[in-house]
């Protein structure tokens, strides 16, 4: 998948629609988990395991300035 590609080991090169994300006002672990779990018209429809979702979350919201 081309859409959200995070490239190395360390997270230093996130993509920065991730970081644009995190730095929302409204972002909060909740709003992150309703959006993954919700269809998109431009996105395939994932089903992404609760970990998973879980562990995206986290890794998102650990960009937040």
């Amino acid at each position: 998948m081309q859409c959200h590609q995070v490239s190395g080991r360390t997270g230093a090169e996130s993509p920065s629609g991730f970081a644009e994300i995190a730095n929302l006002s409204s972002t909060t672990p909740l709003s992150l988990k309703v959006f993954l779990r919700s269809n998109h018209n431009r996105m395939p429809n994932l089903i992404i395991s609760e970990s998973d979702t879980d562990d995206l979350i986290a890794f998102i919201l650990s960009l937040k300035k």
